[in-house]
């Protein structure tokens, strides 16, 4: 026998905190991805994929390479072009 979403009841609640590792006022997004990855390295993930298809994020994260603890996978491309 099975119960159906109607008859089931899901309670949960959302709550917002400000992460303060990623206050940061630089005005380019572009460098921001750098704050994400340490942030992410700092949370204990050993991997990440940064899905782009602008060539200047690649330039930042060739520059700041040696000083993330995380391995960076670039997704770049455009649309059926992406790889």
């Amino acid at each position: 026998m099975w119960q159906s979403l109607i008859d089931t009841c899901i309670s949960f609640q959302v709550t917002a905190n400000k992460i303060h590792e990623l206050t940061s006022n630089q005005e380019d997004p572009d460098t921001r991805v750098v704050l994400y990855l340490k942030f992410a390295a700092q949370m204990g993930y050993k991997s990440a994929v940064v899905r782009t298809p602008d060539t200047n994020i690649f330039v930042i994260l060739l520059h700041h390479a040696h000083a993330l603890q995380i391995t960076i996978y670039l997704n770049t491309g455009m649309g059926k072009y992406r790889s």
